[in-house]
């Protein structure tokens, strides 16, 4: 048995149903009351407010009151807090930045409080200093996760493109600016990866020749890949469930954490499971399952609502862009299963689910679907059920609760998962190059 298994098990042998039940919850809940601080370091200008923003997924339209403000010139003075707008623990600040005469290097630590955050991106929109390299001795001295953001990345590329002409090369490009931030910084750091930042995703450039250059920014995701690895699982959690899904490596992070909740419902559902009160197992697993469902359509951004706005971005209807998917899916095999069913009655049913509903009300409705039951039903149980046995023992009722809300909860991620993969796919206009 491993030591989580006997962990529960003995809280199930001293408190009983009531207290696995009651620990069960409190892990579910916990991300939501973990608190989280990333600093933002820079000198003023090198863009700390459009990273800040755009790792939050806010935009100046939204008129948001924590959107951090990149129209006025301001000198930060002090630092400066912004909340996740799902989420008021998660804090991003705004550190200025060091060796200047109102805030020494010798201080700098001790006067930003380095000690009260979770990690640290420094960024530049120039090239580094070493007094950059200086800042980032201080973090590691501290034991504290940091990362190196190069902002502004498409005035680089339109720079070099104009200098260059035809011998312009993207990839080249790239490569200077990693090493010439390197060779900065100092050898310390050669071997810390250099993140090319920008405020849009894509770019697009037209030459006074009329050609037209596209350039992409990748590392505006992979600097979030990277932190959100980087982090304790309390903090990573928190993070990773107040962010919005943008890529695949993003949603297969979401995934891990929502996965760990699968494991906790089901022992809410074992517990309640356990009390011996006729009919009452199935009908906690469903709600269960429902409320979870919803849970998880909001997290990986597929709820009717985050569909719409894909759609109108693409300039299609939101029928076509579900039927889109659909195709995307029936491409990536899903149609010689029994899982199929589950897609498309999930992509039909998420046409007209807003994630504002407040009861699950429709979700039980898509639940109770002969189709979805169908496919429950051919889903091999057996094995997640078996994995509770040392911790109820013979207690039927709990091990079949248990089991139960285990499959659909699996099945149900794994649908929303693979219409939120599809989505992406839409998304980006690459429906020819899916399967």
């Amino acid at each position: 048995m491993s030591t989580k298994s006997e962990e529960l098990k003995s809280i199930f042998d001293q408190f009983g149903v009531k207290g696995l039940n009651d620990y069960a919850k409190e892990k579910l809940e916990e991300w939501k009351s973990t608190p989280v601080n990333l600093a933002v370091v820079g000198n003023s200008g090198v863009g700390k407010s459009s990273f800040i923003n755009k790792i939050r997924d806010m935009t100046v339209q939204q008129k948001h009151p924590e959107y951090a403000p990149t129209d006025v010139v301001q000198s930060t003075m002090k630092p400066t807090k912004y909340e996740f707008p799902d989420n008021k623990l998660i804090h991003l600040w705004d550190i200025p930045g060091a060796g200047t005469k109102e805030f020494s290097m010798q201080t700098y630590a001790k006067d930003m409080h380095f000690e009260k955050y979770d990690a640290f991106i420094i960024l530049s929109a120039d090239r580094f200093t070493e007094n950059d390299g200086k800042i980032a001795q201080k973090i590691k001295d501290i034991g504290k996760p940091f990362y190196f953001g190069r902002t502004k990345m498409d005035q680089v590329m339109k720079n070099e493109q104009r200098e260059r002409g035809d011998q312009f090369s993207e990839t080249g490009t790239n490569e200077k600016i990693i090493s010439d931030c390197h060779k900065n910084l100092g050898k310390a750091y050669e071997d810390n990866n250099i993140y090319l930042l920008c405020y849009e995703d894509e770019d697009s450039f037209i030459t006074k020749q009329k050609k037209t250059f596209t350039f992409q920014f990748p590392d505006n995701e992979n600097i979030k890949i990277a932190l959100v690895k980087d982090l304790p699982d309390k903090v990573k959690a928190a993070l990773v469930l107040s962010m919005a899904a943008k890529s695949k490596e993003l949603i297969a992070e979401k995934v891990r954490q929502l996965q760990v909740r699968m494991i906790w419902l089901s022992l809410v559902s074992g517990a309640c499971g356990a009390v011996p009160v006729p009919g009452i197992s199935l009908a906690i697993d469903l709600n269960i399952v429902a409320a979870e469902t919803k849970f998880q359509i909001k997290q990986l951004g597929i709820d009717g609502d985050a569909m719409s706005e894909k759609a109108s971005v693409l300039g299609i209807t939101s029928s076509q862009f579900h039927e889109r998917i659909k195709s995307v899916a029936a491409r990536d095999g899903y149609f010689k299963s029994h899982f199929y069913s589950i897609i498309t009655n999930l992509i039909d049913f998420l046409q007209t689910y807003s994630g504002k509903n407040k009861t699950d009300d429709k979700m039980l409705l898509l639940l109770k679907l002969p189709a979805m039951l169908t496919a429950f039903a051919a889903e091999e149980a057996a094995e997640s059920g078996m994995k509770l046995i040392p911790i109820f023992g013979s207690t039927v009722a709990g091990i079949m609760s248990a089991t139960c809300t285990a499959t659909m909860l699996k099945l149900m991620l794994n649908g929303n998962v693979a219409v939120a993969k599809a989505s992406l796919v839409v998304s980006a206009g690459m429906e020819e190059k899916a399967g």
